[in-house]
């Protein structure tokens, strides 16, 4: 486990969302960050577009999450809910989920996952992932 001190941490940003389907009027997207067990590491954040500068094909978010003064576990992953009202038949939809694992092995580049638990995490060389998705 790696412990953040106060003003020390990560953000996540989300920019926006392209090429939606003819049938989407606004997408709310849900956020969460999660360990490989399922383990909530940052609580559920709803997500709306700017609807001054948004159309309904491309839509802008601007949006930062910001992970301050947590113990953060390697295996932590961001997931995104997008769900939309289907204009068709006026319900709430969910268009898909997305999953980003925010952390990578240094020397594999691959994400950080607990195979068993005879790995000790702590020795796995990791870097916090950054770029985009």
């Amino acid at each position: 486990m790696w412990r953040e001190e106060e003003e020390d941490g990560y953000d996540v940003y989300v920019d926006s969302l392209h090429n939606l389907p003819d049938n989407c009027a606004i997408v709310k997207i849900k956020a969460k960050i999660v360990t490989a067990k399922n383990v909530l590491q940052l609580r559920e954040t709803e997500l709306w577009p700017k609807v001054q500068v948004s159309t309904f094909m491309k839509q802008i978010y601007n949006e930062k999450l910001e992970v301050r003064d947590t113990v953060t576990d390697p295996t932590s992953m961001l997931q995104l809910t997008f769900i939309t009202l289907d204009t068709t038949q006026l319900k709430l939809k969910t268009l898909g989920y997305s999953f980003f694992p925010l952390f990578i092995n240094t020397e594999t580049q691959m994400p950080v996952v607990q195979l068993d638990h005879r790995i000790n995490m702590n020795k796995i060389k990791r870097a916090l992932h950054k770029g985009a998705y």
